[in-house]
C-alpha cells in the first residue's frame, strides 16, 4: 500500500482509538450476492437481496467518504457480475479510496484492461486442480490460474486467499509453492464453523486441533526466508490465531474502525451480523436514506461493538490487533 493511503488510514484510526469515535475507514461491501460458482462452504448466492443502483452507490460512497472512509474491499458474491461495476471502482478511486476486489477470477480475464484501476485484486484458491475444482466446480482451477496471469501480466496487485479446510489442509505447501512460483502472495483464512451466508453448519469444517497443526505448519513456512513474502499473514497474527477456537481477548474493531455494507445499502459492524439479521436493527443504518448527519450520529450512539470478537478473518483479526495496539 502506497503511503499516500497509509497516512490517511493511521490518523483516522488513532482519532477513533485516542477520542473513542467511530469512524467507518475500513468498509466491506457485497456489491452482490448473485454468483458464477457454487462453492461447498459457501451460501451466499441463496440470500436474496436488492441491489443498489449505480447512483445510489456514488451517494453511499459520498457519505462514507465524508465520514472517513479510506479502503474500500469489494466483495460478493461475485463482484464482477454487476454491469456498472468498473465504472464504480473508477469513481471510487477518484474520491481517493484504495480499492480492494475480491473474485473467483472467471470474469478477470476479459476485464482485465479496465481492472488495472484496481489497488488490490484478490483471487480465491483452494489447492491443487482436484481440490480446487471439487470445491468450486469442474475448470474452475485453470480459470483462476489464467485470471492470475493476466492480472500479473497486466501489472496489476494480486493476491490469493486461501481458506483451510478438510479437503486442503494437506496441501498448504503446495499452496505456498504456488503462490511463489507465481510471484505473488497468499493471505491464510480459517474456515467458519458456518457456512458463507447462512448458519448452516459447514461440512468443511477441521476441528481445533487440525487447524492449530495447519498453522504451525504455514508458521514454519513463513519463518523460511524464501516464503517469507509470499505468506501475507503476519507471524504475530499467525500466533495469535493458533489458539483458535479459544482466542485471546481482543476488543473487536468492527462497529469502531470496519464497518460491512450490504447490496441493499444497510450498513452493519460485521458480516455475520447481515446474515443473522437482514433487516434493520438498532445496529445498522441506512445508507441511502440517513443522511450524513444522522449516520454520524447513529455511529456515535452505538454500544454493541464494545466486545470480544471471536472471528475466524484472518484480515479482521489483523485490525483488531493493531485496534487493541498489539502490534
Amino acid at each position: 500500500m502506497k503511503l499516500k493511503y497509509k497516512i490517511p488510514i493511521a490518523l483516522r484510526i488513532a482519532k477513533a482509538k485516542i477520542f473513542h469515535k467511530k469512524i467507518p475507514v475500513l468498509i466491506s461491501w457485497a456489491a452482490t450476492y448473485r454468483c458464477n460458482q457454487r462453492c461447498l462452504y459457501c451460501k451466499m448466492p441463496s440470500l436474496v437481496s436488492d441491489e443498489l443502483s449505480s447512483e445510489q452507490v456514488k451517494m453511499m460512497i459520498d457519505k462514507l467518504n465524508k465520514l472517513g472512509a479510506k479502503v474500500l474491499n469489494i466483495t460478493g458474491g461475485e463482484a464482477l457480475l454487476r454491469g456498472d461495476i468498473f465504472d464504480l471502482i473508477e469513481y471510487f478511486k477518484a474520491k481517493g479510496i484504495y480499492v480492494c476486489l475480491n473474485s473467483n477470477g472467471i470474469l478477470v480475464p476479459e476485464n482485465i484492461n479496465r481492472l488495472k484501476i484496481l489497488d488490490l485484486l484478490n483471487l480465491s484458491i483452494e489447492g491443487p486442480r482436484e481440490v480446487h475444482d471439487s470445491i468450486r466446480g469442474p475448470g474452475a482451477y485453470q480459470t483462476v490460474i489464467k485470471a492470475a496471469q493476466a492480472a500479473l501480466q497486466s501489472k496489476i496487485k494480486v493476491n490469493f486467499t486461501a481458506t483451510i479446510n478438510k479437503h486442503n489442509i494437506i496441501h498448504l505447501d503446495y499452496i505456498i509453492g504456488l503462490a511463489r512460483e507465481l510471484k505473488l502472495a497468499v493471505r491464510f483464512e480459517i474456515l467458519e464453523e458456518y457456512m458463507l451466508g447462512s448458519k448452516s453448519k459447514n461440512s468443511l469444517e477441521i476441528s481445533p486441533a487440525q487447524v492449530q497443526k495447519a498453522l504451525a505448519e504455514i508458521i514454519w513456512a513463513k519463518n523460511q526466508a524464501k516464503y517469507r513474502k509470499t505468506i501475507i499473514n503476519s507471524l504475530g497474527l499467525l500466533t495469535y490465531l493458533q489458539s483458535w477456537p479459544e482466542l485471546k481477548y481482543l476488543q473487536c474493531a468492527s462497529g469502531n474502525i470496519i464497518f460491512r455494507v450490504t447490496p441493499q445499502g444497510i450498513m452493519f459492524v460485521c458480516a455475520k451480523a447481515t446474515y443473522e439479521n437482514t433487516q434493520r436493527t438498532n445496529y445498522s443504518i441506512d445508507l441511502i436514506n440517513d443522511s450524513t448527519a444522522q449516520i454520524k450520529a447513529k455511529l456515535a450512539s452505538w454500544a454493541y461493538p464494545d466486545r470480544e470478537c471471536s472471528c475466524a478473518c484472518s484480515s479482521r483479526q489483523a485490525v483488531n490487533l493493531v485496534w487493541n495496539l498489539k502490534f
